[in-house]
């Protein structure tokens, strides 16, 4: 099984470099559905994607279905949850929240994303390609807990830049990476 991580495409809000978060749900921009278009080639030049999983924000969303379009992808398959969405930015801001408090709600976060992920490889076949479209706290998440990087190390876990691939490939619930982080396909 392959496990393929995407972060959504470009919104202007990420385009002038800020946290949305998941009170605000903005679509993505011009240079975001380029992005998507780039991708979608690439996935379909190298996988055949079997199964998709969608975070249930506009973003998201549209990344997808650009995406699956092009790869020629049934929409009405594709998998929506709330429980890939963006992390709350008014919580993870917070400048009030004493540490304590900032790493419950990390941990609550990471707790979702791996229980998440734990299900969707449940659910599949061994030999499926499975392409999961987030945000990126979730996404750094699940690298972190995937490659047991400790939350000291912040130098292995970066910044998940707009449609950039993670991918694994997993059997028996070990991980292999096959790439991190990547973004060459967007220069297609």
């Amino acid at each position: 099984m392959k496990i393929i991580m995407l972060r959504h495409a470009e919104t202007d809000i990420n385009k002038n470099g800020k946290f949305q978060g998941c009170e605000i749900d903005p679509d993505i921009n011009q240079t975001g559905e380029f992005q998507s278009r780039c991708t979608a080639r690439y996935l379909k030049d190298n996988y055949e994607i079997n199964k998709m999983y969608c975070s249930n924000m506009q973003r998201a969303k549209s990344t997808i279905n650009i995406i699956s379009d092009f790869i020629n992808f049934d929409r009405n398959n594709i998998i929506y949850t709330c429980k890939l969405k963006e992390s709350c930015k008014e919580i993870a801001n917070k400048t009030d929240l004493d540490q304590e408090a900032k790493k419950k709600y990390k941990k609550i976060l990471s707790e979702r994303a791996n229980d998440t992920l734990n299900e969707i490889i449940k659910s599949n076949n061994k030999d499926d390609n499975i392409l999961i479209v987030s945000h990126g706290a979730i996404i750094k998440s699940l690298i972190k807990k995937i490659m047991d990087v400790d939350e000291i190390e912040k130098n292995v876990v970066t910044e998940v830049g707009n449609c950039t691939l993670t991918i694994f490939e997993v059997h028996d619930y070990k991980f292999k990476k096959i790439k991190c982080y990547d973004n060459s396909h967007l220069n297609s």
